[in-house]
């Protein structure tokens, strides 16, 4: 793994948004002037062939390229614990959004270490807020509370057990899908591909896939449902029917819904909406 810093503008004194990127160029200006003045923004960048890093560099964001097999939170950890200014910070994709009093008391929570940060994704598709199932994730840490299991794709982060007794913060993350197919499968950068090559070059191909894919999602299902077996059934139909209707919504958005260019549009008018509200 190799992280070769570009462009440094951090403070060291504010909340870290550690953001893996790929030819982001359309929606990465928006992203950064929405967080600049809150918080510290640091790209980890997969070698873009266009004008992403130019654009970051130029609005103020610390600039990192990556390069190497691992996954993107691995290189979250990495940099957590070895190039970090301010010891804390947050893991989170190009096509999210936090809004701002969040982000100040995740930055609150964080610097006094208090415990391990969680995010509550809300989805919106074509700019519209959708009802499906919201899940919540750890998203935030800060030196020494988190490793990281390379063996694990669903939930590889640890939690070091002595905070995850202690309190937790949840805010709203909200995922502004773009869904356009082809960019989908690649949005994250080229380590999610490494993920694939993995584990068809595995010898256990079955084994791998058990062990990346099914093992930690069916040990989430069997532990909650003895407790809770209502809502875990829930969870687990309504995960099957968003991940249908995705599906259907990539296959059928070239004639039936707006093109990329437009959710791409759509995408830029929430966050401008968001710094109007800043700037009235």
């Amino acid at each position: 793994m190799e992280l070769q810093l570009i462009c440094d503008r951090r403070s060291g004194k504010r909340i870290e948004l550690v953001v893996p990127t790929y030819n982001e160029e359309h929606r990465i200006a928006p992203f950064i002037r929405y967080y600049r003045n809150t918080a510290d923004v640091v790209i980890f960048d997969d070698s873009s062939s266009d004008r992403t890093c130019e654009i970051a560099q130029a609005l103020g964001a610390s600039v990192y390229r990556r390069s190497g097999p691992e996954k993107s939170e691995n290189h979250f950890v990495h940099y957590l614990h070895h190039l970090s200014l301010s010891q804390y910070g947050i893991y989170m994709a190009v096509d999210e959004l936090i809004p701002l009093d969040d982000l100040k008391a995740a930055d609150e929570f964080l610097r006094q270490k208090k415990g391990v940060l969680y995010g509550k994704r809300v989805d919106y598709m074509f700019g519209h807020r959708t009802r499906a199932f919201v899940s919540v994730a750890p998203r935030g840490f800060f030196v020494g509370s988190v490793t990281y299991d390379s063996s694990r794709i669903h939930a590889p982060y640890i939690i070091h057990p002595e905070f995850r007794a202690q309190a937790s913060l949840t805010i709203e993350i909200q995922h502004l899908q773009v869904w356009h197919l082809p960019d989908t499968l690649i949005r994250g950068g080229v380590y999610v591909s490494y993920d694939v090559k993995t584990l068809l070059k595995s010898k256990r191909q079955l084994f791998a896939f058990s062990k990346m894919y099914i093992y930690p999602v069916a040990r989430f299902m069997v532990r909650g449902f003895w407790k809770e077996p209502f809502r875990i059934s829930l969870y687990y139909w309504s995960l099957t029917l968003l991940n249908l209707a995705m599906g259907l919504t990539c296959y059928l958005e070239s004639k039936w819904f707006p093109s990329k260019e437009e959710q791409i549009n759509q995408y830029n008018r929430m966050f401008e909406s968001h710094l109007g509200e800043l700037n009235p």
